[in-house]
């Protein structure tokens, strides 16, 4: 079942180990997505609508305060670099940003780590955005930013506090079928 989960924003600045303390921090240049470890609490799913393509995320339950553990930020890297003609931010008040020279297209949270997606398995799947393409869509891989200070230290070390992981967790623990 999808739906897409309101929380109120409260107008904050989360502390991030790897990026500035704002929202102007920004997913990796498509070049560096090889550097990156798999979260096995995180995962996504994307949906195929024709040309267009529903981003969804879910999680572990990870007992969350204030928006931590969370997701920050959902990294979209199609493969060859191609941005879609349109994409919309379905989370809250979450916002889209296209960066083509990076090869990516994202959707973040606005207001640190209050607008956080938390996670805390609230539901079987959280719509995050959509794409379209003027053709048939390319293939994508998705990263994401979470503020996550435990895992991130166990993958990375050094305790970043935030990190850009690969999603790692399935969507179906015991099978699709």
């Amino acid at each position: 079942m999808f739906r897409v989960l309101k929380r109120s924003a409260i107008a904050a600045v989360g502390v991030l180990a790897l990026a500035a303390a704002s929202p102007t921090f920004a997913c990796p240049s498509s070049n560096a997505i090889g550097n990156f470890k798999e979260d096995p609490n995180v995962g996504v799913r994307i949906l195929n609508g024709g040309n267009t393509r529903i981003y969804s995320f879910f999680s572990g339950d990870e007992n969350p305060v204030g928006g931590v553990p969370g997701l920050i930020e959902y990294c979209v890297y199609p493969i060859p670099p191609d941005n879609p003609s349109t994409a919309t931010a379905l989370f809250e008040s979450w916002t889209t940003h296209f960066k083509p020279a990076q090869g990516y297209f994202s959707f973040r949270r606005p207001n640190g780590d209050p607008t956080n997606v938390p996670l805390d398995a609230s539901a079987d799947i959280i719509l995050i955005g959509t794409a379209t393409w003027p053709g048939s869509p390319p293939q994508q891989i998705i990263l994401l930013h979470v503020n996550e200070p435990v895992e991130c230290d166990q993958l990375y070390g050094g305790n970043p506090g935030t990190c850009f992981v690969l999603p790692g967790r399935s969507p179906c623990p015991n099978g699709c079928g």
